[in-house]
């Protein structure tokens, strides 16, 4: 199963942002595979705009570097993400 999301970001229509951030479109993929009452999968999904042009890189700020040391990572937001999983039925 492929498809497209398009959505709209309130955040990035009050800070009078391009289009392509007003709204954004993620794409999605899945795959099953049956063995047995098994099943094997994998999803995957992505944000179009930050792979077109990705976003500039940003110097970390006091904030994140406490949180760092602080054992709490700060929040990222890949433009790429995976999963796998294994269901089974008895």
């Amino acid at each position: 199963m492929i498809g497209a999301l398009p959505l709209i970001s309130p955040e990035a229509i009050s800070a009078g942002k391009s289009a392509a951030q007003i709204f954004p479109v993620y794409g999605y993929a899945r795959a099953e595979l049956e063995v047995s009452k098994i099943r094997f999968g994998l999803e995957g999904s992505v944000r179009a705009a930050d792979l077109i042009s990705p976003p500039a890189p940003t110097p970390p700020s006091i904030g994140d570097l406490i949180s760092v040391e602080q054992g709490k990572p700060p929040p990222l937001q890949p433009a790429v993400s995976a999963s796998a999983y294994i269901k089974g039925t008895f």
